[in-house]
């Protein structure tokens, strides 16, 4: 048998420029593909593997904890996400928090059967050079984390609510599902 390289990309009819990034349908939001339809921008399954590191330092976490049965973490996670995402709120929230949005980040955390997802603001590839922070409050920061802290609880309320109602599917792997709003340290 002899064994044989592929091909490189350019060679073998695949155009790299093609490849594009999952997406999914928003109701609000996100970018317009030409047919009106609109549809934002989510990578899936990219876990943060220094969110661990911070919520330690005392940078904090809100989001969600699910737990799982043993290896089936990766499975939970997706079934989480995709249970959640729906329910995101896509628009700014109260006092101009979160301008562009929440989104979800799974974290890649030590531990067998607990999936901890995060819930951040999505970033703004536009603003995000050049800004002028010179009107900016410490008291800001607080309010936004206090109003992205009240949104979890919402958005576990309506995915709650939609598996209730039968809207959404009964979770197969995902056993239980705990909002976040505020971490702390423990010296203990």
């Amino acid at each position: 048998m002899e064994m044989r390289r592929k091909a490189p990309r350019e060679l073998d009819g695949t155009d790299l420029s093609a490849k594009r990034r999952k997406t999914f349908d928003a109701q609000d939001g996100g970018g317009d593909d030409g047919d009106g339809a609109t549809e934002a921008d989510e990578s899936l399954e990219r876990y943060e593997y220094a969110a661990p590191d911070a919520i330690v330092r005392g940078l904090g976490c809100v989001g969600f904890v699910v737990t799982c049965s043993f290896q089936r973490e990766k499975s939970a996670t997706r079934e989480a996400t995709e249970m959640l995402r729906p329910r995101l709120p896509t628009t700014p929230l109260a006092f101009g928090a979160a301008a562009k949005g929440l989104r979800l980040n799974p974290v890649k955390m030590p531990g067998r059967g607990f999936v901890l997802i995060r819930m951040s603001e999505r970033p703004d590839p536009a603003g995000a050079k050049g800004r002028d922070d010179s009107d900016h409050h410490p008291s800001d920061d607080d309010r936004t984390r206090a109003t992205v802290a009240a949104e979890v609880l919402g958005v576990v309320t309506r995915t709650v609510a939609d598996v209730r109602a039968g809207r959404c599917p009964a979770p197969r792997f995902v056993e239980k599902m705990t909002p976040v709003t505020v971490t702390c340290a423990f010296d203990g």
